[in-house]
């Protein structure tokens, strides 16, 4: 039986970006992908809102770091096994290890945003990245 129920995708590399201090303009996601890689994407807020200025992807953190203005907050889980690629620079900033998992919160709040603007998901055709 089929119902009238809607889906959103809530990324989760979005998720993690509200965690961020309220005085963060940019941030960068650190998860960890084995290799000396991180699976990472890069955020600016715009007033309250994050935007998405360099989408989910695999790469490196030095890099991240290279191309990312200044000053630029890190949150992850990956921070601990990729600390070593951290330049010794005030403008990075590490935020509290408390804020590097997703939140409930934070899921259902960017949820109801994008049900709101109609950003429904195909459930059939919705895969993770």
């Amino acid at each position: 039986m089929l119902s009238n129920s809607a889906i959103v995708a809530v990324p989760s590399l979005r998720v993690l970006a509200e965690n961020a201090p309220r005085d963060a303009s940019d941030v960068i996601i650190v998860l960890d992908a084995k290799r000396d890689q991180i699976f990472t994407g890069r955020y600016h807020r715009d007033r309250e809102d994050w935007r998405e200025v360099e989408s989910p992807r695999l790469d490196t953190l030095a890099k991240m770091i290279e191309r990312s203005p200044r000053p630029v907050h890190l949150l992850g889980e990956g921070i601990p096994i990729h600390r070593k690629f951290i330049p010794d620079d005030p403008a990075i900033i590490i935020v509290p290890e408390d804020a590097w998992r997703a939140r409930a919160h934070a899921v259902a709040k960017i949820g109801a945003s994008m049900a709101a603007h109609g950003l429904f998901a195909d459930p059939f055709t919705l895969t993770p990245i």
